[in-house]
C-alpha cells in the first residue's frame, strides 16, 4: 500500500489530506471519506486503507482546515472514541462549535 498526507491548495488556505492505494494494478477508482465531527484521526485512517486494500484510489480530507489542525481525542476507559451523546457536558465547550448538543 502506498500512503501520504498532502497538502491541496484552495482559496481558504491549504487541506490536509490522507491518501492511500494499492502498490500496483492501477488506474484505481477513487473513494472520498468523510470525516466525523472529531476530526482525522488514526480510526479513519484505518478506514482508508481498508478500502485502499480492496482496490480503490482513497482521499480523506481534513474539512475543519479552515479552522486549523482540529484533532479531538475524547476515548472512555477502554480507549475507544466517545458519542458526541456520550461526551462529559465540560468537555462539549472545547471542541464547539463542531460540536452540538
Amino acid at each position: 500500500m502506498h500512503e501520504k498526507t498532502i497538502e491541496i491548495p484552495s482559496a481558504d488556505g491549504r487541506m490536509e489530506s490522507f491518501i492511500t492505494h494499492p502498490e500496483q494494478g492501477g488506474p484505481f477508482a477513487p473513494v472520498v471519506i468523510y470525516m466525523d465531527v472529531w476530526g482525522l484521526r488514526e480510526e479513519l485512517y484505518d478506514i482508508a486503507r481498508k478500502v485502499a486494500v480492496v482496490g480503490y484510489y482513497v482521499v480523506l480530507p481534513d474539512l475543519y482546515y479552515r479552522q486549523g489542525r482540529i484533532r479531538h481525542q475524547w476515548r472512555n476507559e477502554r480507549g475507544q472514541m466517545i458519542s458526541m451523546h456520550n461526551l462529559d457536558p465540560s468537555a462539549k465547550p472545547r471542541c464547539a462549535p463542531r460540536c452540538r448538543s
